[in-house]
């Protein structure tokens, strides 16, 4: 049932939390790992295509796209992450960020091109060193999510430890980025009735928003004593991410 999902979502995506705050942020992760660039329908443009990470939702269908599997996993809430050369706010067209990862995909194989016209979809590989801002999730409109992070910069590297699954079928190929079972929902919770929201792993960040009690949470990215959520209600149509010192969330049982 997954793999169908995971197939509707890449066609048809919508935002299923209202109003998006995006909570932008400078903080950067260093992560090593391996870098897949995926392709489907033969890998040809659309210019209907459009950027699927929107602020007021849209339609997907990028015939590529790159895939990170970090080696830690654990930091990354043990998701395997879609990764896009630039923000996905929009401000950048289908067709620039189309280019972005195909530019990508040459730099792991040159004849990339040659491949996607033999082939209808398929998929190459390259262990990479990325510097990446936060993870955010995307809720899809069929209750499914993955989650994703903005490349501000990647190189190659030698060798990663991470291993990719041979022989995969292209539903195996796209299961791979729904998010974890592991993921847990949590209470957002504080004493004094609200919880403050912030731009970085510190009190020394400025406060994105103050949200009372009730929202709940989901973890995209471990910081230690920090975790940088997506927060949500069920009264409230606004969501969005940043973040949260680990004693104001409590896990939902």
């Amino acid at each position: 049932m997954k793999k169908v999902l995971v197939l509707i979502m890449f066609i048809i995506t919508c935002i299923s939390f209202g109003k998006n705050n995006y909570g932008n942020t400078d903080i950067t992760t260093e992560a090593k790992g391996m870098l897949r660039f995926i392709w489907g329908r033969n890998g040809k443009y659309n210019k209907d295509t459009v950027l699927p990470i929107t602020g007021e939702g849209g339609t997907g269908g990028f015939a590529i796209y790159l895939e990170f599997t970090p080696e830690d996993k654990e930091k990354f809430m043990n998701n395997v992450l879609i990764v896009w050369p630039g923000n996905t706010d929009g401000r950048i067209s289908g067709r620039e960020m189309y280019n972005r990862i195909l530019n990508i995909g040459k730099g792991i194989s040159p004849d990339i091109e040659s491949k996607m016209k033999k082939n209808e979809w398929g998929y190459v590989t390259q262990p990479v060193k990325l510097t990446l801002k936060p993870v955010k999730i995307y809720a899809g409109c069929c209750a499914v999510d993955y989650f994703y992070a903005e490349i501000v910069k990647h190189e190659k590297i030698s060798s990663t430890t991470v291993k990719i699954p041979k022989n995969m079928d292209f539903g195996e190929s796209l299961n791979r980025v729904i998010g974890s079972e592991d993921n847990r929902t949590y209470n957002i919770y504080s004493k004094e009735g609200y919880t403050n929201i912030r731009k970085g792993p510190s009190k020394q960040y400025g406060i994105i928003k103050k949200i009372k009690n009730g929202y709940y949470a989901i973890i995209t990215q471990d910081f230690g004593e920090w975790k940088y959520i997506m927060y949500y209600s069920d009264t409230d149509e606004e969501s969005g991410h940043g973040f949260v010192h680990k004693s104001q969330l409590r896990l939902m049982e």
